[in-house]
């Protein structure tokens, strides 16, 4: 297929076998198998399904994990020699859990789940027997790896308290015993992470990590950060920060909430926060803030929000759509012009997460939201810090342009509008670690400042 939005990968079975090409988007994966030495043409596993699939080859077997027909994922299974759906049957079954991926390794099937948004890990035999689930530190993000024909298991484990640390794992003892802990001179033991839930808008549900000092008083004069991102199934799992512990050691607060769009609670969470939807990722953001003051955590003159990418989107809505909640905005590389982003690079892609203006229908939900079109003159918006790059080949430095233009010209007795464009840098930042640091201290002199906090 010549489509060019495609991204195409490829790997080899553990036992050299095998390939699985791989070609796909966001939410459409095909897989095709073949033969290492080619002898023979590659056969479709799966073509044209709107859902997401990757693959693992073991013993003759190919191993399915997909959300088709199941928006918490599970796996499939068949022979190698017979891949195609048709021959597919259940090896894993869905579960109130979102399945965020397997690992064959040792023997053992190690399937990694979300559980309101934090890691469990169960293992499983070979003949997907549930055996037990893998202990670990507390509640935080983990990943396993390893080699199927190896007895070594390692374990990977932060949270936002807990410094990312490689542990190994016994699958004979069950014993789990940490080899090696990151040198970061950070103590965060006067800190703890809780998850609470709130309401948004139309009453769902959601959960959001608060890092905070223990015992902290809701007295309302906690300077909070509050960021998310909400969108393309990415979920926002409890992983350590340095920059989160610099603010907490400021006397600050941080607030992470799991929005829809993201992946937290399978694609039916995704699908709540996309397309004709995205307005409940906003409502949800929104209404974390809103919680944030009512239970006396802070107030609006000291409730910072920041994101990057489709979380820039996020923070700007939230800024033209609640001007009075915030007490500075940092939106880093955003989406802003939401009626022509996809006229600019490879942003095109996108069409099928947010809709195209170019259809009348996705017209009108694009325009009830895009910041761009709704700032509105005379009115004080908090103080905004706008972060383009130059060689951005992913979002155009053109959305925080036009953003800091129409800002500044609309702004009335607040701000200020700021723009910081960095000319060697693309959407993931700067190139250089001095130029990093440089920009990084910027960005959060930024927000301390508008917080009330000193660094």
């Amino acid at each position: 297929d010549g489509t060019k939005e495609f991204w195409h990968g490829v790997s080899v079975s553990e036992d050299g076998r095998w390939l699985l090409l791989y070609r796909g988007l966001f939410n459409r994966t095909d897989i095709f198998v073949q033969p290492v030495d080619r002898a023979t043409p590659p056969v479709p596993v799966v073509t044209n399904i709107d859902a997401r699939f990757s693959a693992t080859i073991i013993s003759n077997r190919i191993y399915i994990k997909t959300n088709w027909q199941a928006p918490r994922e599970h796996v499939m299974a068949a022979d190698v020699a017979n891949p195609g759906s048709e021959h597919w049957r259940t090896f894993i079954p869905e579960t109130d859990d979102t399945l965020a991926d397997v690992q064959f390794i040792a023997g053992k099937i190690f399937a990694r789940y979300l559980h309101d948004a934090y890691t469990m890990i169960r293992i499983h035999a070979l003949d997907g027997t549930f055996e037990r689930e893998l202990p670990l530190p507390g509640i935080g993000t983990a990943s396993v790896s390893g080699y199927w024909s190896r007895p070594q298991v390692w374990v990977s484990f932060s949270s936002y308290t807990h410094v990312p640390a490689v542990y190994s794992y016994d699958v004979k003892t069950a014993a789990l015993t940490e080899l090696r802990r990151t040198p970061i001179p950070l103590d965060l033991s006067p800190y703890e992470s809780t998850q609470v839930w709130y309401h948004s808008h139309d009453g769902t549900p959601v959960p959001m990590f608060v890092l905070a000092k223990r015992g902290a008083a809701r007295d309302g004069a906690h300077a909070c950060l509050l960021t998310g991102y909400g969108g393309f199934n990415v979920s926002m799992q409890p992983r350590f920060s340095t920059l989160y512990g610099l603010w907490l050691e400021a006397g600050g607060m941080v607030a992470i909430p799991c929005l829809r769009g993201g992946g937290e609670f399978g694609e039916e969470w995704h699908q709540a926060g996309m397309r004709a939807h995205k307005q409940n990722v906003f409502d949800d953001f929104i209404a974390a803030a809103e919680w944030l003051v009512h239970e006396r955590w802070t107030t609006p003159r000291r409730l910072v929000i920041s994101g990057g990418s489709n979380g820039g989107l996020l923070v700007g809505a939230a800024l033209v759509q609640r001007p009075d909640l915030f007490a500075g905005v940092m939106c880093a590389v955003p989406l802003l012009d939401m009626l022509r982003y996809h006229h600019f690079g490879l942003a095109n892609i996108w069409n099928e997460e947010y809709g195209t203006a170019e259809d009348p229908g996705q017209f009108a939900w694009l325009r009830r939201y895009s910041p761009y079109h709704h700032v509105a003159d005379g009115v004080r918006y908090p103080p905004v810090l706008l972060i383009a790059s130059a060689n951005d080949a992913r979002v155009d430095p053109l959305h925080a342009r036009k953003m800091a233009a129409r800002l500044q010209a609309a702004s009335r007795g607040g701000g200020p509008i700021l723009l910081l464009q960095r000319s060697a840098a693309g959407h993931g930042g700067a190139v250089t670690l001095s130029e990093r640091i440089a920009t990084t201290s910027t960005e959060w002199a930024f927000l301390l400042h508008c917080a009330g906090l000193q660094p």
